[in-house]
């Protein structure tokens, strides 16, 4: 149904809308004759070769002929551009004061009178620039000498014309020299300006090149850093670790000691004495008694202790 839209004259909405009706019971008014509904799909809506045809031959022709078809859009569209110009505001586009008058008279036509009115007051512009610049002409021309002649007013004219062909020529040696000097201005500015970028991107690269190696530097730094931290820790777990090991290792040898003393004293008070020698006993051959040398043997171990460090 929505295909076959363009080539329906009737409104789509309207066909559905009979369609929902067409189960509900008709009854004839009692007003009019009876007569029996025609069929809308064998009504007659156009001929074609001297044929009439219905709705549905009149699809199937502008279906299968392009030349109809063509034509039919064509007809279509001439049709919906008549009826929107038709439509179209007579007083769109004039000032307020025109559709203010120009309302109170709608059979006249006012845009041709608003057009002419435009046309009137552009050729009154133009008359008028035209006066301004023959006045300034005029202005410019040097004035008339009384009782002269044509030919010395033209000699007259043409020195001054001379004169100021100079001052013209002048003005554009100056014009010349200032463009020169602009040029050179704009070449220098240029060679600046390629000279800026290449320093630019000169230092942007050392910029670039300088701020790795600060990073570098920082970076090793701070890993040095570590490692010395690291190190200072493991070497004073290190000194704690044998000042530890050297405590115990002499309070091991003062056990030690203490021991060896107990069965040097056990041995002396247990054992008897050896039968006398001359120059000394067995106990201490060097002729002095088992006490002294007991007393020797602790002063030694008292000054070790002093060397050993503390726990």
């Amino acid at each position: 149904m929505a295909a076959n839209q363009a080539w329906y004259d009737e409104d789509p909405k309207d066909e559905q809308k009979i369609e929902e009706y067409e189960h509900e019971e008709k009854r004839a008014s009692p007003w009019a004759e009876p007569h029996h509904f025609e069929d809308s799909g064998s009504r007659v809506v156009g001929w074609f070769n001297g044929k009439a045809i219905t709705k549905a031959e009149q699809v199937s022709l502008l279906r299968t002929n392009k030349d109809l078809k063509r034509q039919y859009l064509d007809d279509r569209k001439a049709i919906s551009g008549s009826k929107s110009k038709e439509w179209a505001e007579p007083l769109a586009g004039l000032p307020p004061t025109w559709q203010a008058f120009w309302s109170t008279v709608p059979d006249l036509d006012a845009q041709a009178a608003w057009k002419a009115e435009r046309k009137d007051q552009q050729r009154k512009e133009r008359q008028k620039r035209q006066e301004e610049s023959a006045a300034h002409v005029a202005k410019s021309l040097p004035p008339r000498v009384d009782g002269e002649s044509a030919e010395e007013e033209r000699m007259r004219l043409v020195e001054e014309i001379g004169k100021k062909q100079k001052v013209l020529a002048e003005i554009q040696q100056q014009e010349i020299a200032k463009r020169e000097k602009t040029k050179r201005s704009r070449a220098f500015d240029k060679r600046e300006e390629a000279e800026f970028r290449n320093i630019s991107r000169k230092c942007d690269k050392v910029s670039y090149e300088h701020g790795i190696l600060q990073g570098k530097i920082r970076s090793s730094d701070t890993y040095f850093n570590f490692l010395l931290e690291d190190t200072k820790a493991m070497h004073k777990k290190k000194v704690i670790t044998q000042n530890r090991a050297a405590a115990l290792m002499g309070g091991q040898i003062d056990d030690m000691k203490g021991d060896v003393r107990q069965l040097l004293k056990v041995a002396a008070e247990t054992l008897p004495p050896p039968p006398a020698e001359e120059g000394g006993s067995l106990t201490n051959p060097s002729g002095g008694s088992l006490k002294d040398v007991t007393t020797e043997e602790e002063a030694s171990a008292s000054e070790a202790e002093r060397v050993t460090p503390a726990k």
